[in-house]
C-alpha cells in the first residue's frame, strides 16, 4: 500500500475513534500509542467485507474507559457486566460505521457484521496478518482505548490514491429534501 494511504487510512481511523469518544463526552489524548495488553478490559470485534475490502475491527478499553464513555441516561445506574458489553459492542459498531463513512468518499464501501464481545484479564489480540493492519492505542484518565484494523485490500491503496475525496455529511449532520 502507498505510504500516503496509509496515512490517509490512519487519519480516517484516528478522526473516527477521537470523534465517536468525544461525542460520548470522553476526550482521548489524539497521540496514538502501541496497543499493548491491558490489565482488565473489555473488548468487541466486528467484521466487514466488500468488493474491494474484507477484514475486522478489534475495540479494545478498559473497563473505567468503557464507563466514562457511557450515554447519561446508562451512567445513572450502576453499570452491569452486561451493559458494559452490550455498550463496547456499539462502540466498535459506530466506530466501523464512522470509519465506512470516511471511505465511502474514497469509493470503498463493505457491508458490516454484528459486533462480538468478550472480557477478561491481560487480553491480547491473535489477529491474522492481513495485507493491511493498523494497531493504534489512545490514553485518557480514565484508561486507555486500543483498536486494530485488519484487512485484505487488494485495490484499495490504488482507489484511496486515485480517487479524490467526495464531500459527504458529517456525523450527526442531516440532510432534508
Amino acid at each position: 500500500m502507498v505510504d500516503t494511504s496509509f496515512d490517509t487510512l490512519d487519519k480516517v481511523i484516528c478522526e473516527s475513534l477521537i470523534g465517536l469518544f468525544a461525542g460520548n463526552g470522553v476526550v482521548l489524548d489524539a497521540t496514538a500509542q502501541n496497543a499493548e495488553a491491558l490489565d482488565y478490559t473489555l473488548a468487541a470485534s466486528i467484521g466487514f467485507a466488500g468488493e474491494s475490502i474484507r477484514g475486522m475491527l478489534v475495540l479494545t478499553a478498559d473497563r473505567p474507559l468503557v464507563s466514562a464513555s457511557l450515554p447519561p441516561e446508562v451512567q445513572s445506574r450502576v453499570p452491569t457486566d452486561a451493559s458494559m458489553c452490550d455498550w463496547i459492542g456499539e462502540l466498535a459498531n459506530q466506530l466501523l460505521g464512522r470509519i465506512k463513512n470516511r471511505l465511502l468518499r474514497y469509493g470503498v464501501d463493505f457491508e458490516m457484521s454484528i459486533p462480538s464481545v468478550v472480557q477478561g484479564r491481560n487480553l491480547k489480540r491473535a489477529l491474522p496478518d492481513g495485507s493491511l493492519s493498523r494497531k493504534m492505542a489512545f490514553t485518557h484518565a480514565s484508561g486507555t482505548v486500543s483498536l486494530c484494523f485488519e484487512a485484505r485490500a487488494e485495490n484499495l491503496a490504488k482507489m484511496m490514491a486515485e480517487t479524490p475525496a467526495l464531500e459527504s455529511l458529517t456525523e450527526g449532520e442531516v440532510m432534508l429534501f
